[in-house]
């Protein structure tokens, strides 16, 4: 283990591990035994996972940048707003263009360049969160065949492509994430900055729970990060979670 670069923190990402290649980083984090804040970065994820058990499709080696954090001190009840803080420090690190897609989708434009999941292993007999794990999967630059048909205008890179992407310091952008990942869970609250950089709000959206997809409008993100819309109906509701689509 090393020290990140550039870190403001004395625990949060203290120890990192770089690796070349791993199946998914947040398995490897949840299968040690490693400190608190400890971060593993890849430069390839040959069997990541997204939300609700979506795959992560492996990526050529340098076309993204997988980054995850282990947090040993975090309660059940923070394990709502953990997803959006994480999605807030992560477009905070990549400048004002970036904006957020509830709950933590990064965008830059229209194109998604990051998903973010957060896992949690909790102790059955106390109920009790034992530690969580923060992913993040960063699209450095699009490959030159491009994304697979079902990414097509949905994915992007920070970079049009490598020659854009250069010399990019990965270890120095991780480090950048973390640090505003701290910043942003000192607290565990949700940002009125939050909300600034979101773009659902007030837009005709559709709402995919598992195999069920239906359209609202939504109409506000609650302090608890949860998404209050207006159903089809007329009637309102309040999600907790769930994909969530614009409709242009």
């Amino acid at each position: 283990m090393e020290e990140m670069p550039v870190l403001h923190t004395k625990w949060c990402g203290k120890h990192w591990i770089h690796l070349d290649e791993v199946a998914s980083t947040n398995d490897y984090l949840k299968q040690g035994d490693f400190a608190d804040g400890t971060a593993v970065i890849a430069d390839r994820q040959t069997a990541g996972k997204g939300r609700q058990g979506k795959s992560w499709s492996e990526a050529p080696v340098g076309q993204a940048m997988y980054l995850s954090v282990l947090f040993h001190s975090m309660k059940i009840s923070d394990m709502g707003l953990l997803p959006l803080l994480c999605g807030l420090a992560t477009a905070r690190s990549l400048g004002a263009a970036a904006r957020i897609k509830w709950p933590n989708d990064v965008l830059l434009g229209e194109k998604k360049v990051c998903g973010i999941l957060t896992e949690a292993v909790t102790d059955f007999e106390s109920g009790n969160i034992e530690f969580a794990v923060v992913g993040i999967g960063l699209n450095i630059f699009e490959a030159a065949d491009g994304y697979p048909d079902s990414l097509k205008g949905i994915a992007g890179g920070i970079y049009e492509n490598r020659e854009a992407a250069g010399e990019l310091d990965r270890s120095r952008l991780a480090a950048e994430i973390v640090n505003a990942l701290l910043e942003e869970t000192r607290e565990l609250r949700l940002p009125q900055e939050y909300i600034e950089h979101n773009l659902v709000p007030g837009r005709e959206i559709c709402i995919s729970d598992g195999d069920k997809i239906r359209r609202a409008k939504a109409l506000e993100i609650c302090p608890d990060g949860r998404l209050k819309v207006e159903e089809a109906d007329g009637s309102l509701s309040v999600l907790s979670y769930g994909e969530v689509s614009i409709i242009i």
